[in-house]
């Protein structure tokens, strides 16, 4: 394709019709499903694999599927909230470093260590990354003996977090 003038017009004007057709479809199918993406994207993205041949039409594909990886990467990052269980004895200095420094609630509950058989507090909280990495730094100084799992979440819905 690169070395014909003709196929690469032809494919530039094809293209600019896909395009068109699309946007058509797009608004024709919004207006009444509110779902636009597969049926106007599979006419757009297969369409080729008959016009051009096979390789035009899987890179075609290759490129839909790439979009729609990087498009849901960088949603879900601007989303993107850690989830804390801390689990420690001594929870005053932690829970008012979240409530007071970061402004944010935590829920907290009595828990029995199974290993060492112990009373300890456990300390829910769900941040953003930069209170997160506070969160942590705060932690490791003050408290070097407390555990933590923390958890990557993209939905959370409650007072104080967006519904999506």
């Amino acid at each position: 394709m690169p070395g014909n003038p003709h196929k690469i017009r032809l494919f530039r004007a094809f293209v600019f019709f896909c395009k068109c057709v699309q946007k058509c479809i797009f608004s024709a199918i919004y207006c009444y499903t509110c779902v636009t993406l597969p049926l106007g994207e599979c006419f757009f993205y297969l369409f080729p694999l008959f016009c051009f041949g096979i390789q035009s039409g899987l890179f075609c594909i290759l490129g839909l599927l790439m979009k729609s990886v990087l498009v849901d990467y960088v949603t879900d990052s601007f989303r993107m909230k850690k989830c804390f269980q801390i689990i420690t004895t001594n929870p005053e200095p932690i829970v008012d470093f979240i409530t007071v420094n970061l402004h944010r609630g935590a829920t907290l509950e009595d828990v029995y260590g199974a290993f060492h058989h112990e009373r300890k507090t456990m300390i829910i909280t769900v941040l953003t990354r930069a209170q997160a990495l506070a969160l942590r730094r705060f932690i490791h100084m003050n408290d070097p003996h407390a555990f933590m799992v923390i958890t990557a979440s993209t939905e959370i819905v409650g007072k104080g977090f967006l519904a999506s």
